[in-house]
């Protein structure tokens, strides 16, 4: 701590640092270079506010692997959680749940509540949309006369969305030029549908 100024929160930037670390290798987060010896407030998907306090964790489409990090808990100021789009085994805890202002955006097998649902996730997003919702928008099925409740209470609500008429174009693909990548923007475009 000799590189810092007296003024510094050393002990509790100090502790704050250990709880990235252990999401760093308790996660393929090891592999991405991520965590590195400058400021942690300067890592990507990190923000610190100006007591140094982490504020703000995304990492979102790392495609990282492991467990899901519960030592999140002990960022006292976090208020921004983004982990969809990784492959990270276990739920959320109820201790970064139960933070006051969160915002949380997280895959399904992660999120202790279901798409389109209050709960601890701001926005739920589908890891694996079921073959049903992928062939309701990409191909001739009449949305409005698709039957939602064939589907899973997850998908349930993401289904009745599509079939409002006043959401279809969300979905549409009319709009976009013949070598636009539709199929997989799709896949992305379904599980991030925030209701």
């Amino acid at each position: 701590d000799d590189q810092y100024p007296d003024s510094f929160p050393y002990e509790s930037w100090l502790k704050e640092r250990v709880v990235l670390a252990e999401m760093n290798f308790g996660t393929t987060l090891s592999s991405n270079s991520w965590i590195n010896t400058g400021d942690h407030c300067a890592w990507s998907g990190i923000t610190c506010n100006a007591e140094k306090k982490v504020t703000t964790v995304v990492i979102e489409d790392f495609g990282i692997e492991g467990t899901f990090p519960q030592s999140l808990s002990k960022l006292s100021e976090l208020t921004t959680l983004t982990t969809d789009g990784n492959s990270l085994a276990g739920t959320i805890s109820d201790g970064v749940c139960n933070k006051n202002n969160i915002q949380i955006v997280g895959d399904e097998t992660n999120c202790p509540n279901n798409v389109g649902t209050d709960g601890c996730c701001a926005a739920v997003r589908l890891t694996d949309p079921s073959p049903y919702l992928i062939n309701l928008v990409s191909s001739e099925m009449n949305i409005d006369a698709s039957d939602c409740s064939l589907l899973p209470d997850l998908e349930r609500n993401v289904c009745n969305f599509m079939k409002d008429d006043e959401n279809h174009y969300v979905f549409g693909d009319d709009q976009y030029p013949d070598s636009f990548p539709y199929e997989s923007w799709l896949k992305d475009r379904l599980i991030l549908v925030r209701m």
